[in-house]
């Protein structure tokens, strides 16, 4: 039995479609200075995973750009601070010229990020780290692959985790390749939360002749693209995430109608007795 996937909206290939951090949090927009300047910042969380997490005792913490770098704690998340899935947490300086955006920050610190500095979410022990992003060029700061170019102009504008929002957090593991600016920012707290179910592979594809899944369902799936064809490509459960049911299958081919750019929403479909090359048409 297969189930192939017609392809709606894309990412680059050969990518973790989900967010990496092994408990689904990650930093999902940030700016270190802002239209009133060098203290107009924060730091928005985001659950990308399919199960809440309890993010008490936390810290945000911070790294300069000297060497060898500093690293000091920004905010503690107080204890039992739950962030679901789909939704969000933002901290937020608000010192004197601070955080101007128009949601309410879930926490607060007041001594900043230089500019050409990092971040990093850790457990409540500093070298557990959750997830980085990093400004600066120091190789032990904060960060992930090769860092983002410094921003030091009083602007509205953040660097959020790429596509954003509904269509989900690329992580890569490389912050060029994960976060791109955007203008005007758009910091989001704990009241916004994107209800959307990340499927695993063997869930879509059932212990059945069909896929369990109603025909034109929309999904998000969770996993890694392992190969390409002339009409689409393989996605595999993430190793860890598989399940114990024989029957199932941890395998998609995603059959894409167009040029191949990446992948989030699917349609589930059913297609047999077709192969690699044959015309598809997406409605």
């Amino acid at each position: 039995m297969a189930v192939a996937l017609a392809i709606t909206a894309l990412y680059p290939m050969h990518r973790t479609v989900s967010a990496q951090s092994g408990v689904g949090i990650v930093i999902s927009e940030f700016r270190f200075r802002g239209p009133l300047g060098v203290n107009d910042e924060f730091i928005e969380l985001f659950n990308a995973g399919s199960t809440p997490v309890n993010v008490g005792g936390w810290l945000v913490r911070s790294s300069n750009n000297v060497q060898p770098p500093g690293f000091f704690t920004r905010a503690t998340i107080p204890a039992n601070t739950i962030i679901n899935p789909g939704c969000y947490f933002l901290v937020a300086n608000v010192a004197s010229g601070g955080f101007s955006g128009g949601v309410a920050p879930n926490l607060t610190y007041t001594v900043g990020f230089a500019d050409d500095g990092g971040v990093a979410l850790t457990t409540s022990s500093p070298s557990v780290i959750i997830d980085q992003v990093g400004q600066g060029t120091v190789p032990a700061a904060y960060g992930e692959g090769q860092r983002l170019p410094m921003l030091n102009t009083n602007v509205n504008r953040g660097l959020e985790r790429r596509p954003g929002g509904a269509l989900g957090h690329l992580d890569t593991n490389n912050n060029p390749t994960d976060f791109g600016e955007i203008i005007p920012a758009n910091p989001q707290n704990s009241s916004t939360c994107i209800v959307t179910q990340a499927y695993l592979p063997h869930e879509i594809q059932g212990a059945g002749t069909v896929s369990p899944l109603a025909t034109g369902t929309s999904v998000n799936v969770r996993g890694v693209v392992t190969a390409r064809t002339a009409s689409g490509f393989f996605i595999q459960t993430e190793p860890g995430q598989e399940d114990v049911d024989e029957a199932t299958s941890e395998g998609l081919f995603v059959l894409a109608g167009g040029a191949l750019r990446g992948l989030q929403i699917c349609a589930c479909r059913e297609f047999y007795g077709m192969k690699d090359g044959d015309p598809v048409m997406n409605t």
